[in-house]
Formats: C-alpha cells, sequence, structure tokens
C-alpha cells in the first residue's frame, strides 16, 4: 500500500515537472509575449484566444508527454498499472480545473480531457506492468 501510494506521488510530481519542462519547450517555438503575468487569468485568456494552432497543439503535447512521464514512474514503482492511471486521472482533473480558470477553444478543451488517460495508460503498457 505505500509503495502504491509513494509511486503515486513520485508520478504526479513528475507529470507536472514534466509537463512544465515540455511547455516550456514548446515556449522555444511559441514565446509568450513579454510581461505576461500567469497569476492574471483575464490577461492570460486574451492570450491564449490569440495564440496559434500550433502553440495550442504543443500544449497538448506536452500534457501528452508529462503525464505519460508520470504515469510510467508510477507503473515502475508500483509494479502494477493502476497508479498509473491514477496520475492519468488526477493530471486530467489538474487540466479541467485550468480549463475552468482560462477560457479555451472548444476543440482544445475535448482533446485536453481526452489526453491524459490513454497517455497515461500507454505508459502502464510501455513500462511493462501487468494486473496482479
Amino acid at each position: 500500500m505505500i509503495r502504491a501510494l509513494l509511486a503515486i506521488a513520485a508520478g504526479i510530481a513528475v507529470a507536472f515537472g514534466g509537463i512544465a519542462l515540455f511547455q516550456s519547450l514548446g515556449h522555444q517555438l511559441y514565446p509568450p509575449p513579454e510581461g505576461l503575468d500567469p497569476a492574471d487569468p483575464e490577461a492570460f485568456a486574451e492570450i491564449v484566444a490569440q495564440m496559434p494552432v500550433g502553440a495550442l497543439l504543443m500544449v497538448l503535447l506536452a500534457y501528452a508527454l508529462g503525464t505519460f512521464c508520470g504515469a510510467w514512474v508510477a507503473a515502475r514503482i508500483a509494479g502494477r498499472p493502476f497508479p498509473a492511471l491514477l496520475v492519468g486521472g488526477v493530471m486530467m482533473l489538474a487540466g479541467i480545473s485550468n480549463l475552468a480558470v482560462i477560457p479555451h477553444p472548444l476543440w482544445f478543451m475535448v482533446l485536453s480531457v481526452l489526453v491524459f488517460v490513454p497517455s497515461a495508460w500507454l505508459a502502464s503498457r510501455v513500462a511493462g506492468v501487468h494486473s496482479s
């Protein structure tokens, strides 16, 4: 039980860190405007409305890759797939809370909600763990 909880905590930490890392790489291709305050939801929403599709796709890729990495870590530590899927669920809830605060295009909202759990499932498969 403790191993599973540690796996989930480590997986969530890696997933958030991975998403931040991959988003920072996306910012190299699509730099945010200077002076943008991420703590100001209204200003942030205005910027999101003007973002090119490629920039939003980079965010989705960051969600998928970060979640994959965190779920893989959780699966490897726990030795079973459920913690990886739980990491995917937690990341999906975090993504939904972000969507509730900052408006995004409808297509992005749909895809972002759908990307987390499949990424976690794939990570559990790649990790080579099986239900026991």
